[in-house]
């Protein structure tokens, strides 16, 4: 193999078999890109015969089931994203036909592809059309039919607002009025890689298993038709954003096409609306403003087709709820996803969860050095290990009281350790960055229930509490108390502690055992008797079973 491959490629041993270094090379599919996307412009710009030209060339260049001779583990990594190329081609191939009249010859053709693809809406569109302008109204009618049902039975929705407004107008019989598909509406500019990611942590420190765990979710190869989902929760200031943006710095080259990101600002009380993003992201791929939607519907559909075949990850920073994450998603299994939130409970599956414990003192104290100098930290260890101590495995409390400490150097560590020892919470600040802040706004979403149990509990010295004590503390069931306690786990104010047997055992934060204890002080009666209605229920992505 080497006498016929060198010296334009390279044969290297690498287990579990070989590498082929190639220089300059010419692939089939970067010819099938090129000319496709020529013609993915000419379609844009309303030049249908040209367009059809070149993504009937570049659909010649498949011949049968790409990466036939290719190992599974290799081709199940690739295999998604060529079809959804190759897809795409054709969509757009069919656009062009159909506008320059060819409707009853593309009825088989899109038959196929349609019983392939199911739930494409925008083949049975063009099914719709074809055979609607072809006199085959009745079929048309029964397509779309199918198609309800199918989206109903398959993902429990009803179909989109263009397959709709399709069907409609084929009843009216006035389907000319009908506006083509969004995509041949867009004009496209010279193709945008984004690249939305925030700068990565310069003094990131530890975390190792988590950010392993996140590179493996990344480098996993593609499942099924949908996108990979990564849920990250955890405590507010736990690290859930750093953690997950320099995991996806690890593994930007993995993802060719950019990265999409949105703080979704889900834990304030103005949660981004998803049309709002879905316009940012759209901006970022390269979307004229002009060329936009208004409707977040039609936003979702467009943002999904910019999407289609190729290899982005998008990042959905502190996420409220699936009704906000939903049409946030990719269509394909190209993409992948992250989702960090502070809770958990939710019916939208995701594909892997992960949640960010507190971390140790000894990872506080080095990042303390990290933020004011190791000098510093050697002059006075014993209060460096105390003011790490105190900050109770937060990294955000870390870097709070570094940054306090960086920018008052007469301040001595000793002295602001006992201040934190008298009232964490009141000296865990930082401008309008405050660990009190975060924690009220989620006790602050419970219903008083909740709420009374989650103060009870704190107002317990053991580490650890079993069901049965919590019904009894409660007055309530074990059933019952082993419910809110779920609840509170969900939400993140409580965590498992193990228990052997099945037996439910609970610990709580010292941050918020503090938090609990203050809102139930006879001291602060104002805060103990206010009564605050209960949030609407959050909806979050709950991990598959496996």
């Amino acid at each position: 193999m080497r006498k016929q491959l060198e010296p334009s490629v390279r044969i290297i041993r690498q287990r579990p078999g070989y590498l082929l270094r190639m220089g300059s090379a010419d692939f089939d599919y970067d010819t099938f890109r090129r000319v496709a996307q020529t013609g993915h412009h000419a379609l844009r710009r309303g030049e249908h015969q040209e367009a059809a030209r070149h993504l009937r060339a570049a659909l010649a260049l498949w011949r049968g089931r790409p990466l036939m001779n290719v190992t599974d583990l290799l081709a199940d990594a690739e295999l998604p994203a060529l079809q959804e190329s190759r897809l795409a081609a054709a969509k757009d191939r069919i656009d062009a036909d159909l506008a320059l009249g060819q409707h009853a010859e593309l009825v088989p053709e899109l038959s196929a592809l349609l019983a392939e693809h199911p739930l494409q809406e925008c083949l049975r569109i063009q099914l719709m059309t074809a055979l609607y302008r072809a006199g085959r109204q009745a079929e048309a009618l029964d397509v779309y039919h199918d198609g309800r049902l199918t989206l109903a039975d398959s993902l429990g929705v009803e179909p989109s607002p263009a397959l709709f407004a399709t069907y409609k107008a084929i009843l009216d019989g006035d389907l000319e009025l009908v506006p083509p598909p969004e995509r041949a509406q867009v004009t496209v500019r010279p193709v945008i890689t984004p690249r939305m990611l925030p700068a990565d942590i310069t003094d990131f420190t530890a975390r190792d298993a988590e950010v392993s765990a996140i590179r493996a979710f990344l480098g996993s190869p593609p499942s099924g038709s949908h996108p990979s989902v990564l849920l990250i929760t955890g405590l507010p200031g736990v690290g859930k954003s750093a953690i997950g943006t320099h995991g996806v710095h690890r593994c930007r080259d993995r993802f060719p096409d950019g990265e999409l990101h949105a703080d979704l600002r889900g834990s304030t009380d103005a949660p981004v609306d998803p049309g709002v993003v879905l316009g940012w992201f759209l901006r970022g791929l390269g979307v004229a403003p002009d060329d936009i939607p208004d409707s977040t519907p039609e936003r979702q559909q467009l943002y999904r087709s910019q999407l289609a075949g190729r290899r982005l990850v998008v990042v959905l920073d502190d996420a409220a709820d699936s009704a906000q994450v939903r049409p946030l998603l990719p269509g394909g299994a190209t993409c992948r996803v992250i989702v960090t939130s502070r809770s958990y409970p939710g019916v939208v599956e995701a594909s892997r969860s992960l949640e960010i414990r507190p971390w140790s003192t000894e990872a506080s104290l080095s990042l303390l050095a990290d933020i004011i100098s190791h000098d510093r930290v050697a002059r006075r260890p014993h209060a460096a290990r105390r003011i790490a101590d105190l900050c109770a495995g937060l990294p955000m409390a870390v870097r709070i009281l570094g940054a306090r400490l960086a920018a008052k150097p007469h301040l001595a560590i000793d002295k602001l350790a006992r201040r934190v020892a008298c009232d964490p919470l009141r000296e865990l600040r930082l401008g309008p960055v405050t660990v009190r802040g975060n924690l009220e706004a989620m006790y602050d979403r419970l219903d008083e229930p909740h709420r009374r149990a989650l103060r009870r509990l704190a107002a317990q010295e053991s580490p650890a509490i079993a069901a049965d004590t919590a019904a009894h503390l409660l007055g309530l069931t074990e059933h019952r108390a082993e419910e809110i306690l779920e609840d509170l786990i969900d939400a993140r104010l409580l965590h498992t502690t193990g228990g052997e047997g099945g037996r439910l055992l609970v610990g709580m934060h010292p941050f918020v055992r503090q938090l609990a204890r203050h809102v139930s002080a006879p001291a602060d009666p104002a805060r103990r008797e206010t009564p605050v209605a209960r949030a609407p229920e959050r909806v979050l992505l709950r991990p598959a079973l496996a």
